[in-house]
């Protein structure tokens, strides 16, 4: 249980993350838009937070 729990832990850390990247207020906006449109919104408010491999390198850091 001790590892999941720590396996919870940097999923959250990793979601907070995400989510203070393109910002809270950005991340609700896309959540109204609703289904697929919530997907598509996220993915260009990522895009424009930055690379894919900064991205990448925030994952990893959060990770280690």
């Amino acid at each position: 249980m001790a590892g999941e729990a720590r396996m919870i832990e940097k999923g959250k850390a990793k979601y907070v993350a995400g989510v203070n990247r393109i910002g809270v207020d950005k991340y609700f906006a896309c959540g109204r838009e609703g289904g697929m449109k919530t997907a598509t919104c996220l993915k260009a408010a990522k895009a424009k937070a930055g690379s894919a491999e900064a991205w990448g390198e925030s994952w990893a850091k959060a990770m280690a």
